[in-house]
């Protein structure tokens, strides 16, 4: 990529997430007099040090938040920042009328659905799914008429996840490239942590956060690393609260799993009116739009 940048001789480098290579590649760019722009930008505010998130603040010509706390963070650290909301109120959609997803997905309208989100790496379907298998047994014990499916984003991951259903007596539906419009027809999601557990929520689907880390990878994130967050989630981390139930290392069991979604399924509304709160937190629609202008004003 130096190589590039030395012979293409950019006006911009736009960098996109990927902290670990875009750091250090946007400190080379600025040697080489190259501006650039950060969008989804390091969350050093969140999760680092302040001695971190100054070295971003003070290597980017310009940074585009996509939280307010961020804006405030990076700002107050020097950083030439802009916000106008979270780019997911733009992308995180339906594509298909709810009539028009039973139909495709051959779902009964008059069941409810569960949807089980496994991640999207391959230890996590490896070490999560049956644990979600687990739990949707419980439900389908105690909820004889839920429906359950899984959203599919990856192809890459359809042989091994057909190898771990057939080790399990639950009968659930692969929807390969429909992830929110399954979420839309979700009276609960069980998600693995990570942005899917936002998207639940814009969407408007009661969710279940769960995760589970190897004690060494934990070890290392608590006592070396001293992650001290109150919690996981990013709906919580955003509204100072525990909207979202986070199941995470002991606590992620079949058992505890089944007992926060049966309460779910029978009271929605005890998790659903706490999403606006969530919802204020990411601004207005439209920010990909400015995010483009603030480029092209660059």
């Amino acid at each position: 990529m130096v190589n590039l940048l030395k012979k293409e001789r950019p006006d911009l480098l736009i960098l996109i997430d990927a902290q670990g290579f875009n750091v250090p590649l946007a400190k080379r760019a600025r040697k080489l007099g190259i501006k650039t722009c950060y969008y989804i930008a390091p969350q050093e505010w969140l999760w680092g040090t302040e001695k971190n998130a100054r070295i971003v603040a003070q290597t980017l010509d310009k940074i585009i938040a996509i939280f307010e706390e961020e804006y405030q963070s990076y700002r107050a650290l020097g950083a030439n920042v802009v916000y106008h909301g979270h780019p997911l109120l733009d992308i995180v959609k339906p594509t298909l009328s709810k009539e028009e997803a039973l139909k495709r997905f051959e779902l009964n309208a008059a069941k409810p659905i569960v949807a089980l989100c496994p991640g999207s790496r391959r230890q996590e379907f490896k070490t999560l799914l049956p644990i979600l298998l687990q739990a949707g047994e419980k439900l389908k014990g105690q909820f004889p008429e839920l429906q359950f499916a899984i959203p599919l984003a990856s192809p890459k991951f359809r042989e091994l996840l057909e190898k771990i259903l057939r080790l399990s007596p639950l009968k659930v539906k692969i929807i390969e490239g429909y992830t929110y419009d399954v979420l839309t027809l979700s009276k609960v999601a069980l998600a693995v942590s990570g942005t899917i557990v936002l998207e639940s929520i814009i969407l408007g689907a009661p969710v279940v956060m769960i995760y589970k880390l190897s004690r060494l990878t934990e070890f290392i994130g608590r006592k070396i690393l001293g992650f001290k967050l109150s919690y996981f989630s990013l709906p919580n981390l955003l509204a100072r609260e525990k909207i979202v139930p986070e199941l995470v290392q002991e606590d992620c069991t079949p058992e505890k799993i089944f007992a926060e979604a049966a309460s779910m399924l029978l009271n929605p509304e005890k998790q659903t009116r706490r999403f606006p709160a969530v919802l204020k937190k990411l601004g207005q629609p439209g920010a990909i739009r400015k995010a483009a202008e603030e480029i092209l004003k660059m």
